[in-house]
Order: structure tokens, then sequence, then C-alpha cells
């Protein structure tokens, strides 16, 4: 698809969403009503939202920056890269009733999100649903803060189709070309409990969680089912009446029970035992709030891997980020965000192969940088316009993964 000059691109995308304005417009006062009865009939308070627009991708399948020599087949063939732009219509449906029980809460929630793209590239089509239903506890409250547990059951439907970065068709074996486009898609079911704390001046909460993915099975017979387990907490502290610090550390394991470890080498084999990794997950974040116009966020991550078999896919990601929020009006936001980050493998290598050609491989390493921009201007209680631009430029020592992607695009969201 030819590039797409993106000012025309963005005036389009605006002038779209307004010209189906009335559309909403006029159903407005007809859904709240709704609601109201609902809310008076049943005893339920529900609330329902839905986001659609229009956006463009200037690289669909996170094509290579450049052509490369392919070493981790045996043959090394040399891959010329064709990257493809598209546009593509992201979709968002949410809807959630909440029934008082005395005084808990029954929740019931549904989270919908595709991402539908057109033409020659709709198999970069996304989607992902997500159905909860939670009982929620309070124990104490302070103004509209509360203690309280919250716990929950939770199944998600993901389809995504596994595309060759290179080209974008339906991913294949390199051998005998069996169809693995399937492999990232995945049903799974979790259930996961919270203790949170909100009346103190130092806040905080407890969670865990435990997810089943059950993934399709791809043309060579493999899958990635996995269960991921999961143990954390997090805790906010006033510094002063401007700062404030929030910590957050997660311990998880993904066990996969069909994937098999890889040796020092980069080697698989049914031979060795399942792959297991554990992972720490350090996350803090400083928040400035000198008053109604503006906040600002200090971001910094530390997420260890550790295999567990010989440690050849051990990582460290570290990841430094800066977002900034304005509030111009009770109307108008925007917010923007920039961040930097690297994740360094001790032992892993480029291609997963040990020779590279005539040379040995580099050490597997990636990093990168990125930012967004995002305007949002609330028409009405019920009918937003939010415009969003994601930039991201991505290096690594394997050539496969190094690329850049931009993506612009326009939404309108209704909700009541």
């Amino acid at each position: 698809m030819p590039m797409v000059n993106t000012r025309w691109l963005i005036i389009f995308m605006v002038l779209s969403l307004f010209s189906i304005e009335p559309l909403f417009a006029q159903t407005e006062k007809a859904d709240e009503s709704m609601r109201k009865d609902i809310q008076k009939e049943k005893g339920i308070d529900t609330s329902f939202s839905v986001s659609g627009g229009l956006g463009y991708n200037t690289n669909v399948y996170d094509a290579p920056t450049q052509n490369y020599t392919d070493y981790s087949v045996a043959a090394a063939p040399y891959v010329t890269v064709s990257r493809k732009s598209g546009m593509f219509i992201p979709l968002q449906f949410n809807a959630e009733g909440v029934k008082q029980s005395g005084k808990n809460r029954i929740i019931f929630s549904y989270d919908g999100k595709m991402d539908k793209y057109l033409g020659s590239v709709s198999n970069a089509s996304t989607s992902k649903h997500v159905v909860k239903g939670a009982l929620e506890m309070p124990f104490s409250a302070k103004g509209k803060l509360e203690d309280r547990v919250h716990l929950e059951l939770f199944v998600t439907r993901n389809r995504e189709t596994y595309t060759d970065h290179d080209t974008g068709a339906a991913k294949t074996t390199s051998t005998l070309g069996r169809d693995l486009s399937s492999r990232y898609t995945y049903d799974s079911t979790g259930l996961a409990a919270e203790y949170v704390q909100d009346t103190s001046d130092i806040r905080f909460g407890v969670r865990a969680e435990q997810e089943t993915l059950d993934y399709a099975r791809a043309g060579d017979g493999t899958e990635y089912d996995h269960v991921y387990t999961m143990i954390g907490g997090d805790v906010t502290i006033p510094l002063t009446e401007t700062w404030r610090v929030n910590v957050d550390l997660q311990d998880y394991t993904r066990l996969y029970s069909s994937r098999h470890a890889r040796d020092l080498s980069g080697t698989t084999s049914v031979a060795y035992p399942q792959r297991e990794y554990k992972f720490q997950d350090l996350k803090t974040s400083f928040r400035y709030h000198p008053g109604k116009i503006w906040t600002l966020y200090l971001d910094y991550r530390r997420l260890d891997r550790t295999d567990t078999y010989v440690g050849y896919n051990d990582y460290t990601l570290q990841r430094y980020r800066a977002r900034a929020l304005f509030s111009f009006s009770d109307q108008i936001g925007m917010r923007l965000e920039a961040g930097t980050w690297n994740r360094v493998y001790p032992r892993a290598l480029a291609f997963d192969s040990v020779t590279c050609g005539a040379a040995p491989c580099e050490k597997k390493y990636y990093d990168g940088k990125d930012g967004s921009l995002k305007l949002e201007y609330s028409k009405t209680k019920n009918l937003s316009y939010v415009l969003r631009m994601d930039l991201k430029d991505q290096y690594s020592s394997d050539p496969r993964y190094a690329f850049k992607r931009n993506t612009v695009q326009a939404e309108m969201t209704y909700g009541f």
C-alpha cells in the first residue's frame, strides 16, 4: 500500500468522526433513560461504552529495518524485507453491571478490543474479549475511599494471526511449510484475589492470580499452553503535598506444558524439561501534581526473568519513562509520553545459533525508544473524541526484530 500523507490522513479521520456524531447525539437521552430504568427495576447499576474510529500503521507487520541473512536456518538465506503500511478500524466495547447485596457488590463486566485491518493487510487483525464476574466486600470507608477484598473469575478469548515479519504472509515452518498462523490464538480462564487498603495515608494492596492459557495447536504440532501464577503487592506513599511515590512488586511464573527448554547453544529438545520462566517485576512511579492543570509521572521498571533449566533465556529489562497529563479545561485534555528501554540476555544468542556464517553470533540484545501523544475532547458527558499518535523504534542484535513503526488514529467514544 502506498505511503499516505499523514497531515491529510489526520484531517480525513477527524472529519469522518464528526460526520457521524449526530447519530449518537440523537440517542444520548434515550440511552441514559434506559440505564436509569434498569437500575430502578433490577437494582443493577449499569454502564456501557463503545468506541470506534480509523487508524493508519506505517509498518503493520513490524518488518525489520533492513535486509539480513537468516542464520536461524541451516541454508542461511538472504532475506529481502517487504514493509507494508495499512489502514485499520480500532473498536472497543465495555459493559459493566453492579448489584448491591447488603454491604457487598456483585460485579459482571465485558471488555472487547479489536483492531480490524483493511485490504491486503487484513490478516494483521486482532481481537481480545474478556468476561469477568467478581465479588467485592468493603470493610471500612472514609469518604469515597474504602478498604475492600475483591475476588474475581475471568475468561479470555484472544485471536491473532502469526505472520511473517518480512512479508506479512501467514507463518509457516521453514522446511515442510506447515501452517503456524494459529500459534498465538488462545482461550484462558483465571482466578484473582486482591486486598486493597485505601483509607490510610499510606495506601497498599496485595493480590494473587492464576490463569490457565489454552493455545491452538500449530501445524507443526507445537502449542504454547501454560499456567501463569502471580503474587504481588503495591504501596503508595505521600512524600509532600505535591509528590507521591508508588512501588509495585510482582513475582510470577509461566510454566509451559509442551514447550521444552533450550541448552546453552540455543538448541531445544524433547529430552529437556518443560520450559519454565520465573519473573521478578519491580515498578516505581513518582507523581508530581502541583495543581489542576497538569500532572507529571516519572517511571522506572526492572524485570528479571530466570530460565529455570540452564539459564539460556535469562534476561534483565530496564525501562525509563516520563508521562505528562494536561487538563486545559473540563473538556480538553492532553497526554504526552516518552520512554527508553533495554533488554539484556547474558547467555542467549542472536538467531538462537552458535555461529553466524564464519563468525560466532552475538549475544541477544534489544533496546528502543517510544513515545505517544493523545488529545481528547469531551463534547458532552457521554461523547468524546480522541486523536492519538504512537512512535516506536526498536534495535536488536538479531536483525529479525529491529524495526520502526508509527501509528495515528482518531476515535470517538460514546458511553452511558
